[in-house]
């Protein structure tokens, strides 16, 4: 057996846990401390050596010369199954390994597949199948704005479900990494596929995301069919502007109920280009009595992770109030600032984007004027009531 996840901390304490709780007895098979030919193996396999650096694999037809290899070299070798433990929602992305693979067994503590079944995920034929009877497979593969931005894409289908395998493929090849959803309506209720383990619930998409791009071919679905696709729809979200308008591809935004459509229009257009990569397109801010929303809209490429930092200055150029994010992969941004405890009277705001491990500043250029900041840019000025 292969136990996931890999390392000693999960034997020592996770899976004794697991036999506490159901009082079955429980062997992993594991020393104190492996043999180095077993590291050896460890390393020189690739589906092990991902798994216990904690990272997801999957096969596509890119990656397939290294994961067939490694599959047949563990049923060879007398592997027949893998148990992914389940361990307190910690190992998510380790189990998007198996997303799309059917299980032979599952309960509250572990989910086990044969090594077999794995194959299925590397089967030409069986991928292409999926390939040409996607309804939407053509709209991925052009270049359109779900290329360019961060996001959620999503697709729905009034009775054709999506292969996980070939949302997969495309998040990781196409879109490096963007996540993919398509939501199809199944015996009564609404089902959903993605590419990430996280959002196989369509309820768990609200709680993840302020916007998506819905990907639609109109002649294959009409969006009012069946109602429950339109009532789960209009209770979260709203239908913002068409980006891609064609007689078998359309791209709409879609924003939650309570962010203005303007968050994404040309009236908010507010270019700049970060050193780091990063770009801002679109910012707008609503004042709400004592609060400020930012809506921003960024394109983040890089695997760092940056923050940013928006700071109203008085009037003497003094920083007086300041709030942090991190710039999330999302359609849009939503930050809120609440400016209650500063005295009526005008204010200067300011943006700051900078790495969040480091602490370091990222200049930039203002695409429009080509003016260069260092530090901080200028977003603007605000005027705050005493009322």
């Amino acid at each position: 057996l292969v136990n996931l996840p890999m390392n000693i901390w999960s034997r020592k304490y996770r899976y004794s846990f697991h036999q506490t709780r159901t009082g079955y007895p429980h062997a992993d098979g594991a020393i104190a401390r492996s043999r180095p030919d077993d590291l050896t193996y460890i390393k020189d396999n690739h589906l092990l050596n991902e798994w216990k650096g904690g990272r997801a694999t999957y096969c596509t037809w890119q990656t397939r010369d290294r994961y067939l290899p490694s599959l047949d070299q563990l049923i060879a070798d007398g592997f027949t199954h893998v148990v992914m433990h389940k361990t307190g929602g910690l190992d998510y992305a380790l189990a998007n390994s198996f997303v799309g693979v059917k299980a032979s067994y599952d309960d509250d503590y572990a989910t086990i597949y044969r090594n077999g079944d794995l194959r299925l995920a590397c089967d030409r034929d069986y991928m292409a199948q999926y390939f040409s009877a996607f309804p939407y497979a053509g709209i991925y593969l052009m270049p359109s704005i779900i290329h360019e931005r961060n996001g959620l894409a999503m697709s729905f289908h009034h009775s054709q479900p999506a292969q996980a395998n070939f949302l997969r493929y495309f998040s990781r090849v196409t879109f490096d990494e963007k996540d993919l959803v398509h939501i199809s309506y199944n015996e009564g209720e609404l089902a959903a596929q993605s590419s990430n383990y996280l959002l196989e619930r369509p309820d768990n998409i609200a709680g993840a995301f302020n916007g998506f791009w819905l990907v639609n071919n109109p002649k294959e679905t009409d969006l009012a069919q069946p109602p429950a696709l339109q009532e789960w729809l209009a209770q979260r979200y709203r239908a913002c502007r068409r980006f891609l308008d064609q007689a078998d591809a359309t791209i709409d935004l879609y924003l939650k109920t309570d962010i203005p459509c303007e968050a994404l229009d040309e009236q908010s257009r507010f270019e700049a280009m970060y050193d780091s990569g990063a770009r801002l397109h679109n910012l707008s801010r609503r004042m709400k009595g004592n609060r400020i929303d930012f809506t921003l809209a960024w394109t983040v490429d890089s695997e760092r992770d940056y923050g940013y930092s928006i700071q109203l200055l008085d009037q003497s150029g003094q920083k007086a109030l300041q709030s942090d994010s991190y710039l999330y992969r999302d359609a849009v941004n939503v930050h809120t600032v609440d400016v209650a405890s500063l005295p009526a009277g005008a204010y200067d705001l300011g943006l700051v984007v900078y790495d969040a491990e480091t602490g370091r500043s990222v200049g930039g250029t203002v695409i429009e004027s080509g003016a260069r900041f260092e530090r901080m840019l200028d977003i603007g000025a605000i005027e705050i009531g005493s009322g």
